[in-house]
């Protein structure tokens, strides 16, 4: 390894992590924040949809239903993030999509609600509250949140209705005080583990050349072409493999998720 070449693999290995950490720090901002965070209806401006976005809506159009409206909320660092709301024919269900991203949604009397996601999202059973997730396609996420909308019809009676946007404001404002950050646990657990893992990059990269100088105290960094390239390559050695590992821990809970949701149904108490 040359005199520089390790140190610019450090340094590619240092930013990624430091983008890492980064994400983590707003995804903890946003999650934190989620209940005091106000949707804001922006209907009149008729946006245009983002290709992925519309082929979700196409979807959706097939399975029968409409547009009721588009929402934004403000995320932290003058980020929003836009909402295309749609609802079947009977106002019973929203459909909310984001990107490549959707969600079913039905709101029944004493701020019960239930949820399915496409196509991730996770697996939820409280009393009041459940929310599953389906990967297959938008049809088979339908028709599971439909089942599991009968199930939870002959116990609380019938859904509250979504006619416009007031009311998907309304029951969307109550169901993220009631649930959102029950349903973003998973999220938090994962930001806290891109922190931790940027964390450990930070420390490793301060440790290693500490305990090189505490076994050899006259030791300098530029002594040794060979000390510098043991340390360069302990360093890129133990970093390294962090890069990976939120995208790892994120796939187990998506497995563990998907394995939870084609579970047979649990009658809530």
């Amino acid at each position: 390894m040359s005199n520089y070449l390790g140190i610019v693999v450090i340094i590619m290995i240092v930013w990624q992590l430091i983008i890492i950490g980064w994400h983590g720090w707003i995804g903890l901002q946003t999650i934190l924040g989620v209940k005091k965070r106000k949707s804001t209806d922006i209907s009149n401006l008729n946006l245009e949809p983002p290709s992925k976005t519309q082929e979700i809506i196409t979807s959706l159009n097939s399975l029968g239903f409409r547009r009721l409206g588009e929402a934004q909320s403000a995320l932290p660092y003058n980020n929003f993030v836009t909402v295309w709301t749609l609802v079947n024919i009977e106002n019973t269900v929203q459909a909310e999509v984001v990107f490549g991203w959707m969600s079913f949604s039905t709101y029944f009397q004493d701020n019960v609600l239930v949820v399915t996601d496409y196509p991730s999202g996770e697996h939820i059973e409280m009393p009041k509250y459940q929310s599953h997730t389906i990967t297959s396609n938008i049809s088979d996420t339908y028709q599971h949140h439909l089942e599991q909308v009968d199930k939870f019809r002959q116990l609380y009676g019938s859904p509250n209705p979504i006619r416009n946007m007031a009311d998907y404001i309304k029951w969307e404002t109550i169901g993220r005080i009631n649930y959102g950050s029950i349903k973003l646990k998973n999220l938090y657990i994962f930001n806290i583990i891109r922190l931790i893992t940027f964390g450990y990059a930070v420390a490793i990269c301060i440790a290693i050349p500490l305990i090189y100088r505490s076994k050899y105290p006259s030791f300098t960094f530029t002594d040794s072409y060979n000390s510098q390239a043991h340390i360069e390559l302990l360093i890129i050695g133990l970093t390294y493999p962090a890069i990976f590992f939120p995208t790892w821990f994120s796939r187990w809970q998506d497995r563990r998720v998907n394995k939870k949701t084609n579970q047979p149904f649990q009658k809530p108490a």
